[in-house]
């Protein structure tokens, strides 16, 4: 990365300063078994979203896949 290039951005993310804009305390503490269920009960809880067909395909061609171009997802 060029130190004079104006089009670099850095971006600095302070955990604590996260924590406190999203409401949870900053708890350093947490042990990964528990961090993992917080996150796998955070996921059933919001349940699965309807996929979004933004896009259009802009190549379809006999190696696309059936998912993509019938939209069964």
């Amino acid at each position: 990365m060029a130190e004079n290039n104006p089009n670099n951005v850095l971006a600095y993310i302070n955990r604590a300063n996260l924590n406190n804009s999203l409401g949870k305390k900053d708890d350093a503490e947490t042990d990964l078994q528990t961090a993992i269920k917080e996150t796998a009960n955070y996921v059933r809880e919001k349940g699965p979203k309807a996929f979004d067909y933004s896009y259009p395909l802009e190549i379809i061609s006999d190696k696309t896949p059936a998912t993509w171009k019938d939209r069964l997802m």
